[in-house]
C-alpha cells in the first residue's frame, strides 16, 4: 500500500510541477513582460527548487517501479566507452564550477555489453552525481577493466569519504551522509539504491570502498556478452510468455556451417559485408514487431524467435528466410560456397527447457 501510494501521489505530482516550471520559463524568458534584477534571481532560485523537487519525485517513482517489480530492461548492444564518452561531457561544467578535475580511464579497445542503454547511463550519473555533490577538491574519476567474464566500472574521488561504521547503509533508502544543515546539495538520499538495483537486474553486483577524509570508489559488474547466455535469455523468454498465454513459440537457428572456412578465405571487410547481408535478409523474412534476432557474428549462429507461432506457421517462415538468404548470396556471394542450415524447433511440441531447446534448434 505504501509503495502505491508513493507512486500515485508521485505522478499526480508531476503535472501541475511541470505547468508551474513552463510558467516560470515563459516568465524568465520575458514573454509576458520585463523583469527586473530582483525579480529574476527570485524565479531563478524558485526554478531551482523546482527542478529539485522533479528530481525528488523521480527518484521517488523509479523506487516505487523497481520495488513493484515493473522495470522492464530494454536491452541491445551497448559500446560502453562511447557511452562513457559522451556521458561525462554533461558533467563538465558541474565539475569546472567546484574545481575539479575529471578523470576518464577507458580500455583501448571497444567494449560491447549486452545492456539497457538508458539504464547504464543512470547508473554512472547517480554515482557521478553523488561523487561530485561530496567532493570539494582534487578529482573524480571513471574507469572501465575488462575481465574474463564480467566489465568492472567505477566511479571514484576525493572527497569527504565515509566511516566504515557506515559503509553498510550506503545502499539503504533515503540514507545520507555527512549532510549539514541550510543551504548546499541535498537529495533524497535514493540515488545509491536505484543504481544498486539497476545493476543488479542486469545480473551485476556493486559495492563501495570508502575512508573517511580521503574519499570513496564506487564500482559495480557487469556480466559480459556471451551469446550462450543471450540464446539461453531470448529462449527462456519466449517459453515463459508462451506458457503464460498457453500457447506456442518457435526457434530458427541459422548456422554457417563452413564459417571457420569463410574466415580463412574472406577478408575482414568481406566477412564483415557477408555477415551483414546475411542478417539483413533474415531480418527482411520477419514480418512482425514481435519476432526477434540475435546473431552470434563470431561463431556464425544466427537464432531466430517466433513469439505465439506455431510448427505450421514457423515452417511458412523458414521458406521465406531460405530464399531471402538464396537471392541475397546469390548477388554478392555466388560462387563462394556458403552452406546454411536451417533449424527448427517448436515450444511446448519439441523442447520445453531452453537447453533441450537450443540443443535440437542447433541439431538442425
Amino acid at each position: 500500500m505504501k509503495t502505491e501510494f508513493v507512486s500515485i501521489v508521485s505522478h499526480e505530482l508531476r503535472t501541475p510541477l511541470s505547468i508551474v516550471k513552463e510558467g516560470l520559463g515563459l516568465v524568465l524568458d520575458g514573454f509576458v513582460g520585463s523583469v527586473n534584477e530582483n525579480q529574476r534571481d527570485l524565479l531563478i532560485i524558485a526554478r531551482n527548487n523546482i527542478n529539485r523537487l522533479a528530481n525528488i519525485i523521480n527518484g521517488l517513482l523509479d523506487i516505487s517501479k523497481i520495488e513493484s517489480g515493473k522495470v522492464e530492461l530494454k536491452k541491445d548492444f551497448v559500446d560502453l566507452n562511447s557511452l562513457i564518452s559522451e556521458l561525462i561531457s554533461s558533467f563538465s561544467k558541474h565539475a569546472k564550477d567546484k574545481g575539479l578535475e575529471l578523470k576518464v580511464n577507458l580500455p583501448e579497445k571497444q567494449v560491447v555489453l549486452y545492456a539497457d542503454a538508458e539504464k547504464l547511463i543512470q547508473i554512472f550519473i547517480n554515482l557521478m552525481a553523488n561523487a561530485l555533490k561530496f567532493t570539494e577538491k582534487g578529482h573524480v574519476e571513471i574507469s572501465i577493466i575488462e575481465k574474463e567474464n564480467e566489465v568492472e566500472c567505477s566511479v571514484s574521488d576525493t572527497g569527504m569519504g565515509i566511516s566504515g561504521g557506515d559503509l553498510h547503509k550506503v545502499f539503504t533508502k533515503f540514507q545520507q551522509f555527512g549532510r549539514v544543515p541550510g543551504a548546499g546539495e541535498k537529495g533524497t538520499g535514493l540515488g545509491l539504491s536505484i543504481a544498486k538495483a539497476l545493476v543488479e537486474l542486469h545480473q551485476g553486483k556493486i559495492w563501495m570502498e570508502s575512508s573517511l577524509g580521503k574519499g570513496s570508489r564506487f564500482s559495480f559488474t557487469l556480466p559480459k556478452y556471451i551469446i550462450e547466455t543471450l540464446f539461453k535469455e531470448y529462449a527462456h523468454n519466449g517459453i515463459k510468455e508462451a506458457a503464460e498465454k498457453n500457447g506456442k513459440c518457435s526457434f530458427i537457428m541459422v548456422s554457417i556451417v563452413n564459417f571457420e572456412e569463410l574466415k580463412q578465405r574472406l577478408s575482414g571487410e568481406e566477412m564483415r559485408l557477408f555477415l551483414k547481408d546475411i542478417v539483413e535478409a533474415l531480418k527482411s523474412g520477419l514480418r512482425r514487431e514481435t519476432d526477434a534476432l540475435v546473431k552470434d557474428i563470431g561463431g556464425g549462429e544466427i537464432m531466430l524467435v517466433l513469439n505465439d507461432c506455431s510448427k505450421e506457421g514457423a515452417l511458412v517462415v523458414q521458406a521465406r528466410l531460405q530464399q531471402a538468404t538464396t537471392e541475397a548470396l546469390a548477388k554478392k556471394w555466388l560462387g563462394k560456397e556458403i552452406n546454411l542450415r536451417f533449424g527448427l524447433t517448436v515450444y511446448p511440441d519439441d523442447a520445453k527447457t531452453d537447453e533441450d531447446l537450443l540443443k535440437k534448434v542447433r541439431a538442425g
